[in-house]
């Protein structure tokens, strides 16, 4: 009998043991991630677009100052190296746009992310003045773990509606980095 009792009691060893290890492999293969799928990306465009907003705020302060030492801060050290004439390119910026205290309203897209090796950041907003709409574009990069001489402001596209040719396409991240201030009618392809 006491043969057939250590079978037993060793058997639920066996099965408890078994248990705790179905257990261990569930918990395992389900991760410590609390979010779905969904909110994980929902956080992440949430990200994007904050980070946008505060670039986006950023260059309005500047602007609004009239701060063209702050503005070129704001660029990341490559930008500042690769980019021809950027004090005088700031001038011009600070002169095409007169100021405005009616805000901002935009749209961002974003390359990678906060959890890649590189993101990139396009902003593209329309900021109200009294008496024009003006159409702003920048990149920036928070992160480039292969190149972090990029990681700040890489580039600021900004023109007037009537500037807009048809056919128009922005710059992006391939093309030189710096300040393009548009006129009408001013083709940059």
């Amino acid at each position: 009998m006491r043969k057939i009792w250590l079978r037993i009691i060793s058997g639920k060893k066996k099965n408890i043991a078994l248990m705790l290890g179905g257990i261990i492999v569930m918990i395992g293969l389900s991760g410590c991630h609390y979010k779905s799928r969904g909110e994980y990306m929902a956080d992440a465009v949430r990200k994007d677009y904050e980070q946008a907003d505060m670039m986006m705020q950023s260059i309005m302060e500047t602007l609004e100052a009239q701060d063209a030492n702050a503005l070129k801060e704001l660029f990341s050290p490559y930008a500042l190296k690769h980019t021809e004439n950027l004090e005088e390119k700031i001038e011009e910026l600070i002169e095409f746009y007169p100021g405005s205290d009616e805000g901002f309203e935009g749209d961002c897209s974003a390359k990678g992310g906060q959890h890649y090796g590189e993101w990139i950041i396009n902003g593209i907003y329309t900021v109200m003045s009294d008496s024009q709409e003006y159409e702003i574009r920048f990149i920036t990069m928070p992160k480039n773990d292969e190149e972090p001489d990029k990681v700040g402001l890489y580039l600021i596209e900004v023109m007037t509606e009537e500037a807009k040719p048809e056919g128009f396409k922005w710059r992006n991240e391939e093309d030189e980095p710096g300040i393009y201030v548009l006129e009408p009618q001013e083709r940059h392809w």
